[in-house]
């Protein structure tokens, strides 16, 4: 069994709640639950905060596990 939980200070990938959150959003704003201002201001936030050195964004705790049953395959 295989388990890691990656963590970013820098580059593209420190972005993925970002990205994650501006998928998402796009569907609350076509509803009416969430204003375009609201969501603008909600993502120049979070751009900050991927620009920022100080801090750090980490993707949540990933698990992997492949095996074969006893006397079947996989």
């Amino acid at each position: 069994m295989d388990a890691y939980h990656p963590h970013y200070l820098t580059g593209k990938h420190k972005g993925f709640w970002n990205w994650t959150f501006r998928n998402v959003a796009i569907g609350l704003v076509n509803e009416g639950t969430l204003s375009e201002s609201h969501l603008q201001k909600l993502v120049a936030q979070m751009d900050e905060t991927d620009a920022s050195p100080d801090t750090v964004v980490a993707h949540c705790q990933m698990h992997q596990l492949i095996a074969k049953k006893p006397g079947g395959t996989a």
